[in-house]
């Protein structure tokens, strides 16, 4: 048999590096809602430090996109957490997040090593202007409370569809892990 190239069937879930590549791999700028923060994981390259969020693109090709419930890992949940992913090659061990679930954190999605087989996202933080901008969409009240997570639940509902819950809670947005709440 002729060798053949495994194609990328998309796995359900989104690719941050998709995202940013939709915008001509320019900053796309975004909003997670923290939902759950995970036990560590132990794998290949060290910590995987899971955390389950919502997710909206605030501009872009994508903008306005959310995204609810998804499991994100690697480099991005240092931005989510608010700490440091551990560094194996120093035998770091991962510390406990600074943010809450509950918060909502804006960020800017930047995709590094663009084009290459290591190329991943990460989230800086966003300059005042940037937030001023997120501010004035449609997506904020005027206490800065994300209304895009509610707008889509509803949708979902409308579509018969059940939003989804993070593991152990019922999409309420709380936590029974010990990171559930700042110490």
């Amino acid at each position: 048999m002729a060798l053949k190239r495994a194609e990328r069937t998309g796995g359900g879930f989104v690719d941050l590096k998709d995202v940013v590549r939709s915008n001509d791999g320019k900053p796309v700028t975004a909003v997670f809602g923290i939902r759950e923060f995970l036990e560590p994981e132990k794998g290949d390259f060290g910590y995987l430090l899971p955390v389950i969020a919502d997710l909206l693109i605030v501009d872009g090709e994508q903008a306005g996109t959310t995204i609810l419930g998804q499991r994100w890992q690697g480099a991005i949940t240092s931005a989510l957490r608010g700490v440091a992913n551990p560094n194996k090659d120093k035998g770091e061990r991962p510390s406990a997040p600074v943010t809450e679930v509950g918060d909502d954190i804006a960020c800017v999605l930047v995709a590094k090593n663009a084009g290459k087989n290591n190329e991943y996202v990460v989230g800086n933080e966003p300059t005042e202007s940037q937030m001023d901008a997120i501010m004035a969409t449609d997506h904020f009240d005027a206490e800065g409370e994300c209304l895009a997570w509610e707008r889509a639940r509803e949708e979902l509902a409308g579509e018969g569809a059940k939003a989804p819950a993070s593991s152990g809670s019922s999409g309420d947005r709380k936590s029974s892990r010990p990171w559930g709440s700042k110490k």
